[in-house]
């Protein structure tokens, strides 16, 4: 038995917000229904979309509900209408694979009321790659401009995508923008630098900080039947941090990247920097580990518990830690293990004791001696190194000159055209930059008077103890950081260490133990020779005492 009315779904799609803001999407279904309504259908729902066509599985939820439409309401839908071919598909395969899923499926027409297909003839296969593949090639062009448009526009300092946190985007023409800072973000984003930069906490730490201030912009969300906005503000996720953290965009430059035959490069941006060049290089190695991290100088060490960081228990391995206790009209301190309990003593003891371990190291006037002689020969060894490197620069350079001279004789015989010849040299005189500012750091004086240097240390060595008993408490934490790197074990009456820091290491070497061929391996003395250029630290002492 025939149907009486046809049953129809009217399909309309943007791919644009230039179109939607146009009304593209009224048009198409008033174009649709007045089709219908001339070929007496009957018209069941409307369906929007306002995704492109490109991303077919990701990006068009419309068309998926059409067909679950249809595959739970089989037999009640006869046709699919859309207004053209390209608002069906941009994309042959994709056009190809929905046309089996509704015709030879469901048993459902799919047509475009401007130049409609017969499926039952033997064409309608040519015609839809034609008509789609036609959309397919337009949005290939399209997207070839666009990228190089986009690098062009990098190439002359420019952004023109989106701003990252920290910049918005400011139009100056209807085709143009330019990054400013933005007066709530800037800041932020320029203390986290600072303080990656410093490295006194992790980088996670940090990020855990401030992820929370760096809100992310509000969006547009769709919900499949409708625009909706998005009004959560959420914080910078973990993968966004450390893009942000990694971006030159903040020091100026932008990156260009690779394009065929042409490399990757960073050139500098007409956008205000929020940091320097310096800190953002800083920041880079603090995260892949080149940089050590500074101790934290935290503002509540007691003077009476200044150890309780550095102590670990020698029976379980747990950390020592220090509180007071009220008895017999007073207030004492303590330091104890809070896990096996075996270990507890006076704070006031304790410290002593540390004193006198402390008064052990004494560096032997033979030791020096070899100590001196050693970073003296590295220095010398370090400026030969240098020597060498700004030679081997100056090479290089010479050699760049000669490629770049012989760039412009192949561009004046006509070997080459301008865009070639433009983006050789371009990328020779690149090179050339890096290694110029590479040779003028290694060239740059450095203060390689190693007298004052030594005797300073050996000064601050020699006064060591009086350092740990009278100096504020951050200038004694600051000194056990820097001649400990590894906790100190403490059993309540002795303490014992592992390992010193190299330099003090060597310096403290009886020697005699210098001239052995063998050492025990259970001594914390070490081999090592620090590098060229190494100096104590001076520790802020503050206030005379």
């Amino acid at each position: 038995m025939k149907k009486k009315y046809i049953n129809v779904i009217i399909y309309c799609r943007v791919s644009s917000d230039e179109q939607k803001n146009n009304t593209s999407l009224d048009f198409q279904e008033e174009q649709l229904r007045e089709y219908c309504k001339r070929m007496g259908y009957t018209v069941i729902d409307v369906y929007r979309e306002d995704y492109s066509a490109k991303d077919p599985d990701l990006k068009r939820p419309e068309m998926k509900a059409v067909y679950q439409y249809c595959k739970s309401h089989k037999g009640e839908v006869d046709k699919i209408l859309f207004y053209r071919w390209d608002r069906y598909a941009r994309n042959v395969e994709f056009a190809l694979t929905y046309k089996r899923k509704f015709v030879d499926e469901l048993g459902v027409e799919i047509n475009a009321i401007e130049s409609p297909i017969d499926f039952n003839g033997t064409e309608w296969a040519t015609m839809l790659s034609i008509y789609c593949g036609v959309a397919h090639t337009e949005d290939l062009k399209i997207s070839r401009r666009t990228k190089d448009g986009i690098r062009a526009t990098l190439k002359a300092g420019r952004f023109p995508q989106k701003a990252p946190i920290g910049y918005l985007n400011h139009r100056i023409s209807n085709t143009e923008t330019h990054l400013i800072k933005d007066p709530e973000y800037a800041p932020i984003v320029e203390k986290v630098f600072r303080e990656l930069a410093q490295g006194l906490d992790s980088v996670e730490a940090i990020r855990i900080k401030y992820a929370p201030l760096l809100l992310r912009r509000k969006g547009i969300h769709n919900d499949g039947r409708g625009i909706k906005k998005d009004t959560t503000n959420h914080p910078m996720s973990k993968g966004a941090f450390y893009r942000m953290v990694r971006n030159p965009i903040y020091y100026g430059g932008i990156v260009v990247p690779a394009y065929k035959d042409e490399p990757e490069e960073i050139i500098q941006g007409e956008h205000e920097p929020i940091i320097d060049k310096a800190t953002f290089d800083e920041v880079q190695d603090v995260i892949d580990g080149r940089t050590r991290c500074k101790p934290k100088l935290r503002k509540t060490d007691k003077p009476d518990l200044f150890l309780r960081r550095y102590l670990v228990c020698p029976i379980c391995g747990h950390g020592i830690t220090g509180a007071y206790s009220t008895g017999n009209g007073g207030k004492y301190a303590y330091y104890n293990c809070c896990f096996c309990k075996q270990v507890k003593s006076r704070a006031e003891k304790a410290n002593e004791r540390f004193v006198e371990f402390i008064a052990t190291f004494r560096p032997t006037p033979e030791a020096q001696e070899v100590f001196e002689l050693i970073v003296k020969d590295l220095t010398e060894k370090g400026k030969e190194e240098r020597k060498t490197e700004c030679e081997n620069i100056q090479t290089q350079i010479s050699s760049i000159d000669g490629k770049i001279a012989a760039a412009d004789d192949k561009m004046l015989d006509g070997v080459l055209d301008m865009e070639q010849y433009q983006r050789i040299v371009e990328r020779l005189k690149s090179e050339k930059q890096k290694l110029t500012e590479r040779f003028e750091t290694l060239k740059r004086p450095r203060d390689t008077k190693l007298e004052p240097k030594l005797t300073y240390a050996y000064s601050l060595i020699d006064s060591m103890v009086h350092y740990i008993r009278e100096a504020p408490v951050e200038v004694r934490c600051h000194l056990i950081g820097s001649i400990f790197p590894e906790k100190i074990e403490f059993d309540g009456t002795k303490y014992r260490t592992k390992k010193l820091n190299e330099v003090v290491a060597l310096i403290f070497q009886n020697y005699k133990e210098l001239q052995k061929e063998e050492q025990d391996v259970n001594c914390f003395t070490s081999r090592s020779v620090p590098r060229a250029g190494v100096e104590p630290a001076r520790p802020s002492l503050g206030k005379r005492f």
